[in-house]
């Protein structure tokens, strides 16, 4: 279907009743061979659509919410018809430049195609035009994009999900996205690799680069590192006003449901742990570098999770090596099972690990039970 065929101010789902006279509006209707009931039943599967999508449970990430630097790139049919509207209202660029406070030549690339609106002015423009919410309607929004990096065909607008946090924190973990450089997100668990891949998809068409390397020697590990479009952690570091500089929790996250801090606590602990295992005791140590990092981590774990605060524990040591404290955050054997009934891990390696220890050890208690039923049977 093409555009043009859909005179409407903002499209037929946002359109104006059938009691209101709108000669778009009935244009439209007719060339599109839609019929009054069928108008009625688009417009209000529009609206429970939005209405769901405006509830507590689901929030969203708007065009108003990322930076100005992001850039805004449009359909070309859609392009055309704002460009026309524009140019019927004010006649000339320089006037149209005023109204949205950008100067002439820059309002005259906008339209034509030469640059990508910036996230305000375009706004601004939706406004003039009242073309209200505009991330819900179809053919508009080609690509975003921020530097040298874009995503195609954005899933605007963004739904605010627990895996949005667990993308947070493995960038935060074993990621970087620095000011200046590609980010990228490197292990060498090549499930969490495919996971991380999988979950980053939820922005739109973006493009993904795999490179292979040795880490460490004293690892004898290939390490995967996979890179993603910087938009990605500029609209997230942005919503969440936090810096993947440095080891950060999003604030917001201490007042959302459990299973959003969950999701942030399994990607760091699927990155910083280490599950160590000897006879019938089992424990998991989280090694971090920043002391406010470590103990937001923990109140997140209390408040957010059944452990206890006996089931953790805080130890520190001087690291020679980067002339700095390191912290270790333990779940002790009675908290590793809360933790992987309510958390878990994603990779491969460490839930092989807990899972082969837990089959390990009700082995070793149905074995004892029997033996001592045997034994018992044996005296009598």
């Amino acid at each position: 279907m093409k555009r043009k065929k859909d005179n409407t101010c903002a499209g037929l789902e946002y359109c104006c009743s059938l009691n209101n006279k709108c000669d778009s509006r009935n244009e439209s209707l007719l060339n599109l061979g839609i019929t009054p009931a069928d108008f009625l039943r688009i417009k209000n599967e529009a609206k429970e659509s939005f209405r769901k999508c405006k509830s507590k449970k689901s929030k969203l990430i708007c065009l108003k919410d990322l930076p100005d630097k992001i850039g805004i790139t449009l359909f070309e049919d859609f392009l055309k018809e704002i460009k026309e509207r524009l140019l019927k209202d004010f006649k000339n660029y320089t006037k149209m430049g005023e109204k949205f406070d950008v100067d002439r030549g820059t309002i005259f690339n906008y339209l034509n195609a030469r640059t990508s609106f910036k996230v305000k002015t375009f706004l601004n423009v939706c406004d003039y035009l009242k073309t209200k919410n505009i991330e819900y309607i179809p053919e508009t929004i080609k690509a975003i994009s921020s530097a040298a990096s874009k995503i195609k065909n954005p899933k605007l607008p963004i739904k605010e999900t627990p895996e949005v946090f667990n993308i947070i924190g493995h960038i935060t973990s074993d990621g970087s996205a620095t000011e200046g450089q590609q980010p990228s997100y490197i292990n060498s668990d090549d499930s969490l690799i495919k996971n991380f891949e999988e979950k980053i998809r939820i922005f739109g068409d973006i493009k993904i680069s795999k490179v292979t390397k040795e880490k460490r020697k004293e690892h004898h590990k290939e390490v995967k590192s996979l890179h993603f479009p910087k938009i990605v952690s500029d609209i997230l570091s942005h919503h969440y006003n936090i810096s993947f500089d440095k080891e950060e929790i999003p604030k917001k996250l201490f007042s959302m449901p459990k299973e959003y801090a969950r999701e942030f606590i399994k990607a760091v602990f699927d990155d910083e742990c280490t599950i160590i295992t000897k006879d019938k005791s089992i424990s998991i140590r989280c090694t971090l570098i920043d002391e406010m990092f470590v103990f937001g981590l923990k109140r997140l774990l209390l408040t957010k999770t059944n452990l206890k605060k006996n089931q953790l524990t805080l130890t520190t040591y001087y690291n020679k090596k980067y002339k700095k404290n390191f912290y270790n955050l333990w779940i002790v054997r009675k908290g590793v099972d809360i933790y992987a009934k309510e958390i878990g891990f994603d990779g491969d390696e460490k839930n092989n690990k807990l899972n082969s220890y837990f089959k390990k050890l009700n082995a070793t208690q149905k074995g004892g039970k029997k033996d001592g039923k045997n034994g018992k049977s044996n005296n009598s």
